[in-house]
């Protein structure tokens, strides 16, 4: 049995530019779906997101949705949660959480 290889981020870009991801500050630009997919407002972010850097196929998808799951099921059942302390930890990890990114993006989310 061979198993089908998607490619995704560096292998998936090749020698093709990113043209607008490299320039902005991608943590403003990008957004994350409760289902994993990773999107973006701007067209040409999203473009690259999805065709150049193939962002969202199923495994990298589900990866993140159980990131994220994961994240939820460790937060107290009593639902009184300090997301400031919570995005603090996440963000001076000196070991990355995988998906931090998006972690981020539902902590800050929350917070609000």
């Amino acid at each position: 049995n061979y198993k089908k290889i998607v490619k995704h981020c560096d292998t998936c870009k090749g020698n093709r530019p990113l043209e607008f991801i490299k320039f902005i500050s991608i943590e403003r630009e990008i957004k994350y779906k409760s289902d994993g997919t990773i999107y973006s407002d701007n067209q040409y972010i999203d473009k690259e997101l999805n065709y150049i850097l193939n962002l969202n196929i199923k495994t990298l998808k589900e990866n993140r949705e159980n990131a994220k799951n994961d994240l939820w099921s460790k937060l107290p059942k009593n639902g009184i949660w300090d997301f400031q302390k919570l995005i603090s930890k996440y963000e001076n990890q000196s070991k990355k959480a995988p998906y931090l990114g998006m972690l981020l993006y539902f902590l800050r989310k929350s917070a609000r």
